[in-house]
């Protein structure tokens, strides 16, 4: 039997807690070098309850290469009183299995044996293994297996801290008539057109490229080292390729094309600037007549910028209410009822080319504009409440909120104030902000949401796993419900890996005490398989397409 370090009832007690808790501990003098290890320890590890492993047997079943941090951390614990945490991977006592093993240390200082390192064990594999799927999923694309557009303005951002000559250049390509594809031949037909240029994109473009999906059908590819024509000479190959290859999507070939924006890097300061001189440049192509490469020109960038800057169309856009809303209903899966709106602001000043939110909204957000708007869609959020017509329906209404606005200190007051002066049920009002958000601005956000709460408003976490941050926000922030993004359940009807995800992080939203909205549902299979996983509500295109919120309140 080995040697216990603890009384023999307090060893009993301790094994019992362990077993339940599926946690192990051990107990190491390091003067005389006993060592004790509980039972639920030894179960953990492949031992027999007669085995004797002491501490020698520990540090040889530690992953070389994590044995330098390990003596850092553990060996040399008993140097230094106190509290310590450490990760590392273990083998089991098959020396072939390894699982990812977190101790806290606790060393005490003992007069008579010296040193005393106690530790909790506890086998955190499956977490690590969650944890990296869901760093995974935050930068890459579930369809393709490409970054996404988080991971490419990440990669660009990269690329723009070298010297100009050497940032190289990006392309963005758009797949021409691509939602004709989608109306014609269904959403699968369409996931093979993506599939497939991904294919080329890996085949056809340079070594040493770096390819994305910014979302929907625009790819991006960024070329380190190249300057303006290789960039086009790279556009106009795959074009020429896209073109002579046809798709096959069920038993017809459909052909199809691609129109492509190239920008030089060296022109540019951020992620944002380069984003938006390739898609003027894009832009052009498709004016062109598609299937065409068209290249962004520092005369054409420059007459864009004094003509149609974003900033000054958006804040334009606020003075003269240049700005329309557009709800799109959440859907109860129990019930079928359309529990809320979400709205969606869309810029309307009669310019060309369109502003879309994804290119807007990250503007906005670099500048006081962000909360200006934020205000203008509350403004008109608590007046369409207030109107016959929604109070008839009791409507609710949900609006997102930019990080900007979660430093105004006054903004929940204010929104309360004007909730009571229109005559609103404040629960008729919740507020939205995003994962990223979240993370950021935590101790802001839990002042908003403790007011708002307070009063009624419920807030909701928008873009739920996203990333590992989201989980550790959903901990120490009381969100009435968290919406898993598109990009992450997309295919859960038709790839276990994403199912289990979903799966996982319904059960852990929903043992904090709060529903599941799912984002982008439109296919019937995706939302049984949603259905199936325990998600309430749901929105997106099968469900219903957002409309104009004047239209909503006329009927």
């Amino acid at each position: 039997m080995a040697t216990e370090l603890v009384g023999g009832d307090d060893t009993l007690r301790l094994d019992r807690v362990q077993a339940l808790a599926r946690v192990g501990f051990w107990e190491w003098e390091p003067a005389s070098g006993r060592m004790h290890w509980s039972t639920q320890l030894r179960a953990i590890f492949g031992f027999g309850p007669d085995d004797e492993p002491d501490f020698t047997t520990l540090r040889a079943l530690v992953h070389p290469d994590d044995l330098p941090a390990f003596d850092e951390t553990v060996t040399r614990a008993p140097a230094r009183a106190g509290h310590a945490e450490h990760i590392h991977r273990s083998y089991l006592s098959d020396h072939r299995t390894v699982r990812v093993v977190h101790l806290s240390l606790d060393v005490a200082l003992d007069g008579a044996t010296g040193p005393r390192v106690f530790a909790t064990c506890v086998d955190i594999t499956e977490q690590q293994e969650a944890k990296n799927e869901l760093a995974y999923l935050a930068t890459h694309d579930t369809l393709t297996g490409l970054h996404n557009r988080r991971g490419i303005v990440a990669l660009l951002e990269e690329r723009l801290t070298d010297a100009p000559a050497d940032r190289g250049v990006l392309l963005l390509i758009d797949v021409d008539h691509f939602k004709d594809i989608n109306d014609t031949r269904g959403h699968a037909a369409g996931d093979d057109v993506l599939i497939a240029l991904t294919a080329l994109l890996d085949t056809h473009m340079p070594d040493g490229a770096l390819l994305g999906r910014l979302g929907g059908d625009e790819f991006a590819v960024i070329l380190p080292g190249a300057d303006t024509e290789r960039g086009r000479a790279a556009g106009e190959q795959l074009c020429d390729t896209v073109y002579a290859t046809p798709v096959m999507t069920g038993r017809e070939p459909l052909r199809t094309s691609v129109s492509i924006g190239v920008a030089a890097l060296r022109n540019v300061d951020d992620a944002g600037a380069a984003l938006a001189s390739a898609d003027l440049a894009l832009y052009q192509a498709k004016a062109d007549g598609r299937n065409a490469v068209r290249t962004a020109s520092d005369d054409q960038r420059d007459r864009a910028s004094r003509r149609l800057s974003v900033q000054q169309r958006l804040s334009r856009a606020l003075d003269t209410d240049g700005f329309r809303l557009l709800a799109q209903p959440i859907v109860d899966l129990a019930t079928d009822q359309v529990l809320a709106y979400e709205l969606l602001l869309r810029v309307d000043d009669n310019h060309s080319p369109a502003l879309l939110p994804g290119t807007f909204l990250p503007t906005a957000e670099r500048s006081t504009l962000a909360a200006r708007i934020d205000r203008w869609v509350l403004d008109r959020a608590i007046v369409a409440l207030a109107t016959p017509a929604a109070r008839r329906r009791r409507m609710r209404l949900q609006v997102n909120l930019t990080g900007r606005s979660l430093r105004d200190a006054d903004l929940a007051d204010r929104v309360v104030e004007q909730l009571g002066s229109a005559g609103v049920a404040p629960h008729r009002l919740g507020l939205e902000v995003t994962e990223f958000t979240a993370i950021s601005d935590t101790s802001e956000l839990l002042h908003l949401i403790e007011r708002l709460s307070a009063a009624g408003c419920p807030v909701v976490m928008d873009d739920f796993g996203s990333g590992l941050g989201s989980l550790l926000s959903l901990r120490h922030v009381p969100f009435a419900a968290v919406k898993l993004s598109g990009p992450l359940i997309a295919h859960a009807d038709r790839n276990d890996g994403t199912r289990t995800v979903v799966d996982g992080l319904v059960r852990m939203a929903k043992g904090l005490r709060m529903h599941v909205i799912a984002e982008e549902v439109d296919s019937m299979p995706l939302l049984r398989a949603l259905r199936d996983s325990g998600v309430r509500a749901a929105q997106g295109y099968l469900l219903g397409r957002p409309e104009p919120l004047e239209r909503l309140l006329a009927d």
